[in-house]
């Protein structure tokens, strides 16, 4: 199913875009970034456009296919690196007690998209809403501009075209964090999921986003 026409559709319906308006690549870079960082109940982009939430993973996915429908050249990115104190002040007391006691290990994806002098890295994590809570937010799209990035790096892999974003992410995260089911792995998914819930909360109160 085409997902821009899908996308312009909800966001309508939302009164997120004009009736009238035109879909382009700024425009979905914006839309995507604003969805609320939660899971979705599915990782597929059609759950993430009808449940209008994602987390990095599933909202680069999502904008990824859209951007290619536009016409533009992507790389789907993964980088290893841990939520601490340092690099994460941003974090409620409770879970910035969580990485002081411990780093959080994660994989954070994004996206590289081809400008006319280059690429350049595009990341839509965190809502705008979310810089009054101090998380480096993009605020805007600037052609061949690399924006900055929702985490702090450490290695830097990019997805090949015909591997699946999901499977090279979950092989990462083995090496990375670990197994599924190891306690490791476990902390880091209840970390996320607390992550998510404190910034919905936060920002949108008991309404739903």
């Amino acid at each position: 199913m085409p997902l821009v026409p899908e996308l312009r559709r909800a966001a309508i319906e939302r009164e997120l875009f004009p009736e009238d308006g035109r879909m382009t690549v700024e425009a979905a870079f914006h839309l995507v970034r604003d969805m609320p960082y939660q899971r979705a109940s599915s990782p597929e982009a059609e759950t993430v456009i009808a449940e209008w939430r994602g987390t990095c993973s599933s909202k680069h996915r999502l904008l990824q296919a859209v951007l290619e429908e536009l016409g533009r050249a992507t790389m789907m990115m993964l980088a290893t690196h841990e939520f601490t104190p340092s690099n994460s002040p941003w974090l409620p007391q409770e879970l910035l007690d969580e990485v002081a006691r411990k780093p959080v290990r994660d994989v954070h994806n994004f996206l590289r998209v081809e400008a006319s002098d280059g690429w350049f890295s595009l990341d839509a994590t965190w809502p705008l809403a979310a810089s009054t809570l101090g998380l480096p937010v993009n605020d805007e799209w600037v052609e061949g501009r690399n924006m900055r990035l929702a985490a702090e790096e450490n290695e830097v892999y990019d997805v090949p075209e015909d591997v699946d974003p999901a499977i090279a992410k979950e092989r990462l995260l083995e090496r990375h964090v670990g197994a599924p089911g190891t306690p490791a792995r476990e902390r880091r998914e209840r970390f996320i999921v607390e992550l998510g819930d404190w910034l919905t909360s936060t920002m949108y109160g008991a309404d739903e986003p």
